[in-house]
């Protein structure tokens, strides 16, 4: 499964995907390690000021709403949002 960036990322459409090794994040041709992107959204969320309306807000509600499921492996685990599918677009919009 991949996720397409086209809310104004350029190029629009770059893809945000897993490979084999789970801790290694592709953004088109760049592998990002699991604990630099953790770096990297601590960084995004406390560098600026918050702005009207800011996405932030809502993406702290929706990781405040997230448990552990089984995952999709056996033995595994993983996090989900835990509101619905409706809210959480409306949220992305």
């Amino acid at each position: 499964m991949s996720l397409s960036l086209d809310l104004g990322t350029k190029p629009n459409g770059l893809l945000a995907y897993f490979g084999a090794d789970p801790t290694v994040l592709f953004l088109g041709d760049c592998a990002i390690t699991m604990r630099d992107f953790v770096l990297l959204v601590e960084y995004v969320m406390t560098n600026t000021d918050l702005m009207p309306d800011d996405p932030r807000l809502r993406l702290i509600r929706r990781m405040i709403s997230m448990c552990v499921v089984a995952g999709y492996n056996p033995g595994s685990s993983r996090l989900v949002v835990n509101v619905d599918h409706v809210s959480l677009l409306q949220d992305l919009k």
